[in-house]
C-alpha cells in the first residue's frame, strides 16, 4: 500500500471510530507514538524470550 492510500484509509478509519477528521499532521503524530509504543512492546517481549531462555535448567 503506498503511502497516499494508507494514509486515506488511517483517516477513514479514525473517522468511523471517533466521528471527527484528522489532518495529516495529527495522524503523523498519532503514528510517531504508535510506533515508539510498538518499539517499547517489542523490546520488552525481546527480554522477556531472552530472560526465559536464561532461567531454563539445563540450557548453556
Amino acid at each position: 500500500m503506498d503511502t497516499e492510500k494508507a494514509w486515506q484509509e488511517f483517516a477513514r478509519l479514525y473517522f468511523e471510530e471517533t466521528g471527527k477528521h484528522i489532518s495529516e499532521e495529527e495522524a503523523r503524530d498519532i503514528q510517531d507514538i504508535a510506533q515508539l509504543f510498538a518499539e517499547i512492546a517489542y523490546e520488552s517481549w525481546k527480554k522477556k524470550v531472552v530472560d526465559s531462555k536464561k532461567s531454563v535448567p539445563g540450557d548453556p
